[in-house]
Formats: C-alpha cells, sequence, structure tokens
C-alpha cells in the first residue's frame, strides 16, 4: 500500500459527533493557489444522520484519491436539489 493510500480518509470523526446526538456535520475544502496566486474554488457538504442513516458510500475519500467513475457513482447517489 503507498504512502498516500495507508491513511485513507474515514467519517470516524464525524461519527463521534453524530453519536453524541447531533444531527448536522458541515464540511468545507478549498482548491487552488490561494488569493495571492489566484483564483480559489470552495466545496462545502452537509452531512445529515437522519438521511444518511443507513450508512455512507464504502468508497467515500478524498475526491483525489477516488477514481473518476467511482466519484460519478457516489454523486449519483446524492442528487443536488
Amino acid at each position: 500500500m503507498s504512502s498516500k493510500t495507508s491513511q485513507l480518509p474515514s467519517l470516524s470523526y464525524e461519527q463521534t459527533f453524530f453519536d453524541s446526538g447531533i444531527r448536522f456535520v458541515i464540511g468545507v475544502d478549498e482548491v487552488g493557489r490561494g488569493s495571492i496566486a489566484g483564483p480559489v474554488a470552495v466545496g462545502v457538504a452537509l452531512l445529515d444522520v437522519q438521511i444518511n442513516s443507513s450508512g455512507w458510500p464504502e468508497k467515500l475519500r478524498d475526491s483525489k484519491l477516488i477514481s473518476e467513475k467511482t466519484r460519478e457513482t457516489i454523486s449519483k447517489m446524492f442528487p443536488i436539489g
């Protein structure tokens, strides 16, 4: 296993909040070179334990660590709007 995949992200930290009765957890991530060097884009994801009580997609990981096909499959599971 490469060093890049030896510490795959998980939802264990977020699960501690759900286990304590918190319904929502919001994750924020950015991509770009920073405001000095160029444009920045920010993404936000809201995890709702009541909607996702059956569990999270098995292959849900950092988008840089999964294939394009897996990203597309997961995104179809959670339609926007």
